[in-house]
Order: C-alpha cells, then structure tokens, then sequence
C-alpha cells in the first residue's frame, strides 16, 4: 500500500455490529491501534477493502467459500486456512455406534460452542422466509429431550451402550470421557494459537464438565 500507516482488515459474519465486544478481537484491535495499525471491519457482503493482510473473525465451525476467497485476496491473512473447526475433526477418543467402550462416555455438539454462533447467525441472516422457518426449527429442537443448546448441556454416561441412538448423528460428538485431574479438581486447558506464538489457560473446577469462560 502507498500510505506508510499498516493496515489490517478484519473480516466478520454478516451479522457483525461495531458495538459488540464479546470477543478476544477487541482485545487484539486495542493492543494493535496502539502499536499505530489501522483497523477496517469487513463482511463478505460489502466485499474486499485494501489493507495489508487479513484477519478472519468468524464466530461459526464451518467458515464459508466466500470468506476465505476473500481474505485469500490480501497479501497475508490469519485463519484463512481454518475453515472447518467441527469436533469430529480433531478430537481424540471420537467413537461410532458400533464400537465397544466400557468406560464413561462425553457427548457434545458437533459444532464448536454448542453451536450458538450458528443459531446467533439464523436469526440474522438470509432471506427473512429462511430466517422465520430457522426460528421454528430452533424452537422444535429446544424442546427435545436430546437437544444440546448450550455447554451446560454436555453429558456423561456410564458406557457407550448407554447413549442413545439419537446422538449418533453428525449434530453431535460421542467421545470416550478422558478427564484431566489436578489433585482433587478436574483441569481444562484452552490454547489460543497465532503462528508459532500461544497462549494457555488453565481452568479448574470441582464439577465434570467445566463450562465456565
């Protein structure tokens, strides 16, 4: 670019609004204007706005051709290349109904965050006839015995032959149960990772499944 002053775009979901900061991109977009970086907010509606690199921000599990197209268009672009975050990708212990587990058995959504950004983004986004009929399919699932809406959601069984058939769909995540312990608290580890640079947090917590962010 001409200008002398580097500038990053940050791509968002279309449902984007400049007001919200629950996300660690605030934290980012802060820390970077002080070092004298400009930032710019995109969506793959209103299209690519030069810059020097890219940042994907896209709160979903799957990140749409679209997207990744366009922050392929910049010079350099981080999690371009991360556009499928479903568990079944890359978690270990992941089981079929056909398998033999005598242990306990965890199952969760498919999608990353039980799937609330994608349910976030149906009330948003699309054709308002899609956007209504997302609404009752959402409401008919809630009251569903099965349904898994938010982490709290999450259950443990005594064995594989206790889950029910239901969950063995792509909606959801059946895995051997591998709990991490500290002495007598049970231990959750979240990894932030930008190039070869990452960041840990430890969580601990008395309960099973630990839900706190």
């Amino acid at each position: 670019m001409s200008n002398t002053k580097a500038r990053l775009a940050v791509i968002n979901e279309l449902s984007y609004s400049p007001g919200d900061r629950r996300h660690m991109i605030v934290l980012i977009e802060e820390a970077l204007k002080a070092m004298g970086v400009e930032i710019v907010h995109v969506t793959k509606a209103n299209g690519y706005v030069p810059a020097d690199a890219a940042f994907v921000h896209i709160d979903q599990s799957i990140i749409s051709p679209e997207a990744r197209t366009l922050a392929l268009r910049y010079p350099a672009s981080i999690n371009a290349f991360a556009t499928d975050i479903r568990k079944f990708r890359y978690i270990d212990g992941l089981l079929g109904r056909d398998e033999s587990c005598d242990a306990p058995v965890l199952v969760k959504s498919n999608l990353n965050y039980a799937g609330v950004p994608e349910r976030d983004a149906a009330r948003h986004e699309g054709p308002i006839g899609r956007r209504l009929l997302n609404r009752v399919s959402n409401r008919l699932r809630r009251q569903s015995k099965y349904a898994i809406r938010t982490k709290e959601d999450y259950r443990i069984y005594p064995t594989l032959l206790d889950v029910a058939r239901h969950y063995f769909r792509n909606d959801y995540a059946v895995q051997k149960f591998m709990p991490e312990n500290d002495g007598e608290k049970n231990v959750l580890r979240e990894y932030i990772l930008l190039g070869n640079l990452h960041h840990q947090n430890i969580e601990q917590s008395d309960q099973l499944i630990i839900t706190e962010d």
